[in-house]
């Protein structure tokens, strides 16, 4: 052992007893003492270590109130004792986006079920068409009739139909064609199903939204627009318009104006004698891809949504008008102020604040898109059917 070497050492050295000093047993206390010392040190950092370890676990357990998940492959909480409050699940961690509650409601089968939790069965029996939320309830089309269902189950028959139908901003009016008539019909209390105004149209052409108090139609792919007045429909049909998309805030609308293979935004006014052409507002490739009902504007009237390319793309109207102002003779990208992923050829909807536009995603799950540039996935209800669709909102709060 290294002591007996030592003192061998040392007596080998010396022929005399040892002295009162002895050099061995000092050396020797020297060596122990050196060695306890980095025994200690070695202790003391081993102790810091795993302090510092299980310092880090405990912190990522209390971080948001949940712990991570146990991981093979890194030192956790769950990897040091085995205990402790329940993980989050995989699934959760690894989302791409925070979770949203459900923000509009669902239209299942026959059902709607409701951003608060309800389940609504709608009457009539048939299948369900077009179907819209409205301050006093739903309106939707059961086989060749648009009826009305109130919040308390009562249900009338607003008109009849054969084609498509379009709803006011506000929520109050639908406008119906049948037979070539063109009719707008009150759906909301008092008066519901009474008719306001009506007009013959030609064959083929149909509703497809309200701008101020008149109606957009579209017919062999033009525009054109009724006053809803006391005159009658004359045709003015705009051949260069594809896509009309008007604002539930100020009667405003916007169009895509097509000029061989360029597509372009603009600015559109409704007026008695048809649509005028305004301001050019920019022009985008996708827009070709993004036309009819894939376009939807905010009920505030500032943002367009339009889905296109597995993409719905959020345009701040305002500041893209600012920035084609001051290239009046030059070609002007859109203020785009949001991407998010969505299912191609299917209209978003907007959150009555109009904050959020809801999309249906590639894989079939929803997303809320901001306009701000933000996106959350939005839970879906348990046990919805795969025949689900989105209901979209008109006048029921800010809109």
């Amino acid at each position: 052992m290294l002591e007996d070497e030592l003192r061998e050492m040392f007596a080998a050295r010396v022929q005399t007893p040892p002295a009162s000093v002895d050099p061995a047993g000092g050396a020797l206390r020297h060596a122990r003492r050196s060695d306890r010392r980095r025994r200690g040190v070695a202790a003391g950092a081993t102790l810091s270590a795993f302090a510092a370890v299980v310092g880090g676990a405990l912190y990522l357990q209390g971080m948001g109130g949940t712990a991570q998940p146990a991981d093979p492959n890194r030192l956790s909480f769950q990897n040091l004792f085995g205990t402790g409050p329940a993980a989050a699940t995989t699934a959760a961690v690894q989302a791409k986006t925070p979770q949203s509650p459900q923000l509009v409601d669902l239209l299942v089968g026959a059902q709607v079920w409701t951003k608060d939790g309800r389940k609504v069965n709608l009457e009539g029996g048939g299948r369900i068409g077009q179907i819209a939320r409205v301050p006093d309830g739903w309106v939707y089309s059961e086989g060749s009739t648009v009826r009305v269902q109130s919040d308390n189950g009562y249900s009338s028959v607003a008109a009849p139909v054969v084609s498509s139908w379009a709803v006011s901003s506000d929520g109050s009016r639908i406008a119906t064609v049948t037979q070539e008539q063109l009719t707008v019909t009150k759906v909301n209390e008092p008066g519901q199903g009474v008719p306001l105004a009506s007009t013959t149209v030609p064959e083929g052409a149909h509703p497809v939204t309200f701008a101020g108090d008149g109606v957009v139609l579209t017919r062999d792919g033009a525009y054109d627009y009724w006053s809803a007045g006391p005159e009658r429909y004359s045709e003015t049909w705009h051949k260069t318009l594809v896509a009309v998309y008007a604002s539930a805030a100020d009667g405003k609308a916007v169009g895509v104006v097509r000029d061989r293979t360029t597509y372009c935004l603009a600015d559109v006014t409704p007026t008695k004698t048809g649509l005028k052409l305004g301001q050019i507002l920019g022009c985008e490739d996708w827009l070709a891809v993004g036309l009819g009902q894939s376009g939807v504007m905010s009920p505030d009237g500032q943002w367009l949504a339009i889905t296109a390319d597995e993409k719905v793309r959020i345009v701040d109207l305002q500041r893209t008008r600012a920035a084609a102002a001051v290239r009046i003779n030059e070609s002007n990208s859109l203020v785009v102020t949001s991407v998010c992923g969505a299912r191609e050829k299917t209209p978003t909807v907007w959150t009555a604040d109009s904050v959020q536009a809801v999309a249906e995603t590639p894989q079939g799950g929803l997303i809320a898109c901001r306009h701000d540039g933000g996106q959350l996935a939005v839970e879906m209800p348990d046990g919805v059917t795969p025949d689900w669709s989105l209901v979209p909102e008109y006048g029921t709060a800010n809109g």
